[in-house]
């Protein structure tokens, strides 16, 4: 089964996903990164915003984020000031992560083997989520908590 989410991202901006995992359990999810076209906000609203927290609700303005030629790479911490990393899924693995075709759409899909959770105590864990783009610009479009919950089937 795969979980989508939606994260729309600008500039200094960043969508907070908070998901559960059971221990030792697969898991896939499809994040589909989209962007906020600034110079048709700019056109449509006549101001120059800077976070998307001043832009009004409008689905038009989003278009998909270009993953062609990114790296996406997501780390799991356990605070996050941790220096140790739990897990990383990086998308020039296709076993951790993958960019689907076309990479202009902003579709990535990252995947939880049973081996990333089994030996993680229950409970709250740190995440986020990097992009690399092709023109060496770095964006964090999604941060988050992944909830590790126990199981009773072990």
């Amino acid at each position: 089964m795969v979980h989508e989410f939606r994260t729309t991202q600008e500039l200094h901006y960043f969508s907070n996903i908070d998901f559960e995992i059971v221990r030792g359990d697969s898991r896939d999810m499809l994040l589909i990164l989209t962007a906020i076209n600034v110079e048709k906000l700019e056109d449509q609203l006549g101001k120059r915003y800077t976070t998307l927290q001043t832009i009004p609700d409008n689905s038009d303005l989003e278009e998909p984020f270009d993953l062609t030629g990114a790296v996406v790479r997501m780390m799991v911490r356990k605070t996050e000031d941790s220096s140790e990393i739990l897990i990383t899924k990086v998308s020039t693995t296709p076993t951790e992560a993958l960019i689907l075709t076309p990479e202009s759409e902003g579709k990535v899909e990252i995947y939880f083997d049973p081996a990333d959770t089994e030996d993680l105590d229950v409970g709250e864990y740190f995440f986020d989520i990097q992009v690399d783009t092709a023109t060496s610009k770095r964006y964090t479009p999604v941060k988050g908590k992944m909830y590790v919950v126990g199981d009773v089937v072990r």
